[in-house]
């Protein structure tokens, strides 16, 4: 009985007191302590700060520089050599001027978007309304404990930049139904060229139009 109680309920009640502790008192929280204040906010508020860490930084000026053209393209052609021996030069070209749209970018679509994004295709389109939560995290491609409270949309955008950095990313925190989807399916506004493909990722009947 006496394990039990120090291996169960002992770290149980540290962990509620600690809470209480740092919530009600006004002295800094030491460091050991400040994962546990994040923790309580993540699963009471379902927020998250979206102010960018030093990696977000270099990822995003990356991706900057690549959309730009200061990129080396043999890098790309690098990093996308299974997919260029498999499919061949034609058809992998084909693939990178692809523009798809992916509807719904949760367990099913964040899988569809990262698999797209990593084979070559260059314009994603990705349309969610709803938040990483913590329950997003047994089946979401690519988000972390640190997207929780984060879009979706702006999360696998944000995880991709620093994998796929020549990706362009056009992300729309909507509910797609039948008053938005000639909007959410439009050409790519820079040079009118219209989807490739929009695959419906959907997991939830209940959003469906």
């Amino acid at each position: 009985m006496q394990k039990i109680f120090t291996y169960f309920f002992l770290p149980f009640f540290f962990h509620q007191f600690s809470i209480f502790f740092i919530q009600s008192s006004n002295f800094p929280i030491p460091l050991y302590l400040s994962g546990i204040a994040n923790f309580y906010q993540l699963t009471t508020f379902g927020a998250s700060s979206e102010s960018m860490d030093k990696d977000d930084i270099r990822n995003e000026a990356l991706a900057r520089r690549a959309l730009t053209g200061n990129f080396d393209p043999e890098l790309i052609l690098e990093q996308l050599a299974r997919t260029r021996a498999f499919l061949g030069d034609d058809r992998l070209a084909k693939v990178r001027e692809a523009f798809v749209v992916v509807i719904g970018v949760g367990g099913v679509g964040s899988h569809v978007t990262a698999g797209l994004a990593r084979n070559g295709v260059s314009r994603l389109r990705l349309v969610d309304f709803d938040q990483v939560t913590l329950s997003s995290l047994n089946r979401h491609a690519v988000a972390t404990l640190a997207d929780v409270g984060i879009a979706k949309v702006k999360c696998i955008q944000k995880r991709l930049m620093a994998i796929t950095p020549w990706v362009k990313f056009d992300v729309k925190q909507e509910k797609f139904d039948e008053y938005v989807a000639g909007k959410l399916l439009a050409p790519w506004e820079e040079d009118g060229q219209p989807p490739s493909f929009v695959v419906d990722c959907i997991d939830n009947f209940e959003v469906l139009p």
